[in-house]
């Protein structure tokens, strides 16, 4: 489901405009990313955590050459971990 479908989807649910749909989606959105980025983690009771893990950077090899070694950056990633109530209603 691409954003577009799910903007319909949660308009129909509930009886609200797709224009209002959308408009909470991309507050939901940034309002998650705002705050990952100051290091917070969001917390949704009954759905799941949004977090950032850091990765250190280092000299990495390529297994498949083998030759010298690349120089890779720190790197944060957003990641997602879905609580155990939604992983329970998922396979229902």
């Amino acid at each position: 489901m691409n954003k577009k479908e799910f903007v319909k989807k949660l308009a129909e649910v509930n009886n609200m405009t797709q224009k209002d749909a959308e408009i909470v989606i991309n507050a939901f959105v940034r309002g998650v990313v705002e705050a990952t980025k100051e290091g917070e983690d969001v917390t949704i009771s009954n759905f799941g955590k949004f977090y950032i893990q850091h990765r250190e950077g280092g000299r990495k090899v390529n297994p498949n050459y083998g030759e010298s070694p690349i120089v890779l950056s720190d790197k944060n990633f957003l990641r997602f971990k879905a609580s155990q109530t939604l992983i329970d209603n998922i396979n229902k």
